[in-house]
């Protein structure tokens, strides 16, 4: 990537930012599944049933962000 070329800049700060979105829902649906399924190693479900909201606002804030970097590629 040519950082002085802000078409590449921008294509790649889309990909990084869709790319860490689906693995954030990737974890979440991992986490969900843990706890409907009884599993949770060696964490209590509270820290779980914790970890898993912070992953939902952090999921917000991603896709917050994706959005606006949609808007402003069609501009």
């Amino acid at each position: 990537m040519d950082v002085n070329n802000i078409n590449e800049v921008r294509v790649f700060a889309r990909d990084k930012a869709f790319q860490r979105l689906t693995m954030l829902k990737m974890e979440a649906r991992g986490i969900r599944e843990d706890l409907k399924d009884d599993s949770y190693l060696d964490l209590s479900q509270e820290t779980l049933e914790s970890m898993y909201q912070s992953i939902k606002e952090e999921i917000a804030a991603w896709d917050h962000i994706c959005k606006l970097i949609e808007t402003e590629n069609k501009e």
